[in-house]
């Protein structure tokens, strides 16, 4: 229920300030999406868990103390639709 609790309080913070996306990219880690003020990257970590980092410049690499690197990527899909883009899990769903 914790994490579910702070998943979603992370994205209600992002969502306060809407952002305008200028594009994304599906990549092996996950999905990748530009901002005019920054990158936002979505890494699943597990199927019912995803990594959120925001950054407004280059990518710093942090210390991973919560699933780290060394896991094995879940199946994702992406899709767009008229107004979000959507990463679905097993047990997850994400729009961005």
């Amino acid at each position: 229920m914790k994490p579910f609790f702070l998943l979603l309080v992370i994205f209600f913070l992002i969502s306060c300030q809407p952002k305008v996306v200028t594009s994304f990219e599906e990549v092996k880690e996950g999905l990748i999406v530009s901002t005019p003020d920054g990158t936002l990257a979505i890494c699943p970590v597990a199927d019912n868990a995803v990594r959120v980092k925001f950054f407004a410049g280059k990518e710093e690499a942090l210390t991973e103390f919560v699933f780290p690197g060394d896991n094995m990527i879940p199946d994702f899909d992406v899709t767009e639709t008229g107004k979000a883009i959507r990463l679905s899990l097993k047990n997850m769903e994400l729009e961005v």
